[in-house]
């Protein structure tokens, strides 16, 4: 990934994600969202101590099955609409509509996940 493309992914981070997730390497500490740090190629739903929501719970029982991981398909796809992604969520992030302020994104997110 470009040196660009992650700081502009940090911006976005900072901007839209902070005020909700931490970004700790405790991953144990969370705000009012799941600590996102390594989330990366992780399972869903698999942020020590944080309490999910019914609606979040079932749903990662219907992907489960899937072998479901936060990778670039699924994550693109749940930062465009999350409310569709997992219809039902008490996230009231709207999403990224730029398909590159996406990709910014999950590029800081992987880049970060080291």
């Amino acid at each position: 990934f470009s040196g660009d493309s992650i700081r502009k992914g940090a911006h976005l981070f900072k901007t839209r994600c902070l005020q909700c997730h931490t970004f700790n390497e405790n991953i144990r500490v969370h705000k009012s969202g799941p600590n996102l740090y390594q989330i990366m190629d992780k399972k869903i739903g698999d942020c020590p101590n944080y309490i999910y929501s019914e609606v979040f719970k079932r749903f990662k029982e219907k992907v489960e099955k899937d072998n479901f991981v936060w990778n670039r398909e699924q994550m693109e796809s749940f930062l465009e609409n999350p409310k569709l992604f997992i219809p039902g969520t008490k996230m009231g992030f709207q999403g990224l509509r730029k398909p590159k302020d996406r990709e910014n994104l999950i590029n800081y997110l992987y880049h970060s996940n080291k």
